[in-house]
């Protein structure tokens, strides 16, 4: 089971790598090229962990590993994009539409989540600033005031 950072983190990089490859697409390149010179070209970017999943083995043709990914990809969610692109592939269908679309909505659905968290962000902030800032503000306030008072008062 994947944690919900770890699969925010991994819905963002495929995104890139998918808006990367479409670029390959829109210069004319097949994906048996597109796929490992994006992999080259995003090498710094992606996590090691997604980098595995993605890299093409020398002994694995593309449609192999796109039907290991449909199969087994760690987030269920985007199992249905490989198993598309892997059907394309083998159709020998255009690619550029349907890797594109796949980017835009990976892209959506994360600034859904963080359209989701700026929602909540505010409630969160005014509880840590009743919880951790307004009681010091008030001891500071508040306590020179009662020690000169009780200094005053008694005598």
């Amino acid at each position: 089971m994947l944690s919900a950072k770890r699969h925010r983190r991994l819905r963002k990089e495929l995104s890139h790598f998918f808006h990367s490859l479409s670029l390959f697409f829109l210069a004319g390149y097949d994906m048996a090229y597109g796929w490992p010179e994006t992999l080259k070209l995003l090498n710094s970017e992606l996590s090691e962990d997604l980098k595995q999943w993605l890299k093409l083995p020398d002994a694995e043709s593309l449609v192999s590993l796109l039907e290991r990914l449909a199969m087994q990809f760690p987030v269920t969610s985007c199992r249905t994009w490989f198993s598309v692109l892997r059907e394309l592939y083998v159709s020998g269908s255009p690619l550029n539409e349907a890797v594109g679309n796949i980017a835009l909505t990976l892209s959506e659905e994360h600034l859904r989540e963080l359209d989701c968290h700026c929602r909540t962000l505010p409630t969160k902030i005014n509880i840590l600033m009743l919880l951790f800032f307004l009681p010091p503000v008030m001891i500071l306030l508040f306590v020179p005031l009662i020690t000169e008072m009780m200094r005053i008062l008694p005598g």
